[in-house]
């Protein structure tokens, strides 16, 4: 077997182990996620599976994005805003509450958008948004 065969295989056995034990604890009572969190904890890098789940480098292409005041996205959708393809807006937080974003969410001014993208994307963004600054998700702001 090659290595896409084996990854296949692997990903396929572990859904499969996930449905059935899914399955037979909701029976007996215990929550799914208790299931779910013990899987991923057997097969990551401490564990049996050795999969390693951090990513330092999608992680260093993740940032916060703040839309200011004056922003020429404010009130405009995010499919107005015609953002580059190769970027990925993962969440939007909104006055303390987490926004899954769709083409139609609006953006308001304050926004902070948790985006995941390349140099030359992110650089287009900070521009349409008129950005003044871009955060690391991992810094405490």
């Amino acid at each position: 077997m090659d290595q896409v065969e084996i990854f296949l295989f692997s990903s396929a056995l572990l859904l499969i182990l996930c449905v059935f034990a899914s399955k037979a604890t909701g029976r007996m009572g215990i929550p799914t996620l208790v299931v779910f969190l013990g899987v991923g904890m057997l097969a990551g890098s401490d564990g049996i599976g050795g999969i390693y789940f951090d990513n330092a480098h999608v992680k260093s292409n993740m940032f916060y994005v703040n839309i200011p005041s004056g922003s020429a996205a404010i009130n405009k959708s995010l499919v107005e805003m015609k953002f580059p393809q190769d970027l990925l807006i993962v969440l939007i937080e909104r006055n303390s509450e987490v926004i899954i974003p769709r083409g139609a969410t609006q953006l308001l001014q304050n926004d902070k958008m948790l985006v995941l993208a390349e140099k030359g994307s992110l650089d287009q963004l900070k521009e349409k948004v008129n950005a003044i600054a871009i955060l690391d998700p991992s810094s405490n702001s």
